[in-house]
């Protein structure tokens, strides 16, 4: 009965130690501020840089309801992703874009958010 309940209880040991180990893929819950508008998980699109403000962007891959590009800018995308075209796929909060117009008269036509609190990768299919 013992040499029998010695490895029964190693290997319920092992199960314990390996269930509980950190992962090497962390998952990470973005909680917004009580003034966004929206949050997205997993949304795709591809990076462009939209002079008139003077900021990077990501084309969503949604349209608004009147068929028109959706954009998440931020001033704070790193240079890795400051690639004009560049396919990503992010989470993000996405807030009322307030930052200042530098053409008078863009010629930019969508919709578009400041997204803070983010996470952006490349998208690889």
């Amino acid at each position: 009965m013992k040499a029998i309940l010695i490895p029964i209880l190693c290997a319920l040991f092992s199960v314990c130690i390996i269930s509980c180990s950190s992962s090497e893929e962390e998952i990470s819950i973005i909680e917004c501020d009580p003034d966004a508008l929206f949050l997205r998980d997993s949304a795709r699109g591809s990076m462009v840089f939209v002079p008139c403000y003077d900021v990077w962007a990501i084309e969503m891959d949604e349209t608004n309801a009147a068929g028109n590009p959706l954009y998440a800018a931020s001033k704070e995308i790193s240079d890795e992703f400051s690639v004009e075209g560049l396919d990503v796929i992010f989470d993000g909060c996405f807030y009322d874009f307030d930052l200042p117009l530098i053409i008078p008269d863009p010629s930019f036509f969508g919709e578009i958010y400041l997204v803070r609190d983010y996470v952006i990768e490349v998208y690889e299919e």
